[in-house]
């Protein structure tokens, strides 16, 4: 296995992406030459979604997302990419066409998409980005794309307070270390929460 170890007033979503260039840049090399992509995860809230977005920036690449709702529905995650009542073989076929697909949430995948995903990735014939949430249950056919060694593994870790607190510079201008401090304390890595408590603050 391959692992990868303004004034709130003014704020403006999303953010600057920062804090992240170096695993941006593993992310694209990950889809170039001959290389068959990559699976990114870590805990909720730590930019995965945000770092793959703004590597495939520009390259027009096909996308699917899991979601908790329609994991009892077989393919639902490609619905909008395959014809209805669809054999797996078929879907295979389907989709060894596109250049590159970005696979989000694959935590939340129905058993037929994660199986679909995992033989795309035997076969070699589709990059894959694939982004799962670490913490969570995670369909036997997606843990199987690094525990089985088809895709490298990049696991992000939380950003740590320096970069945090220059993300909320970028997004939200100069803040005091104590104030920067709190919010790192109280958001616990996850920028999603962050956003939120500079919302809160910006209504105050």
């Amino acid at each position: 296995m391959t692992t990868y170890e303004r004034d709130a007033t003014t704020l403006e979503l999303p953010w600057p992406f920062a804090g992240r260039e170096d695993e941006l840049e593993l992310v694209r090399r990950s889809l170039t030459g001959g290389r068959r992509g990559i699976v990114v995860t870590g805990p909720a809230g730590c930019g995965k979604t945000r770092l793959v977005t703004e590597a495939i920036r520009g390259s027009g690449c096909a996308r699917a997302a899991g979601t908790p709702e329609s994991r009892a529905i077989p393919f639902a995650a490609f619905a909008h990419l395959l014809p209805d009542r669809v054999t797996l073989h078929r879907a295979v076929q389907l989709l060894s066409g596109v250049r590159t697909l970005l696979v989000d949430d694959a935590h939340h995948l129905d058993d037929a998409s994660a199986a679909l995903v995992h033989q795309l990735a035997v076969h070699g014939r589709v990059r894959l980005l694939v982004v799962a949430t670490d913490g969570v249950p995670v369909p036997g056919a997606i843990a199987r794309l690094w525990t089985g060694e088809l895709l490298p593994r990049l696991a992000l870790e939380p950003l740590p307070e320096e970069e945090i607190t220059r993300l909320l510079t970028a997004g939200a201008g100069p803040l005091d270390p104590l104030t920067a401090g709190r919010l790192h304390r109280l958001g616990q890595g996850d920028l999603r929460l962050l956003r939120d408590l500079l919302g809160r603050c910006a209504g105050c």
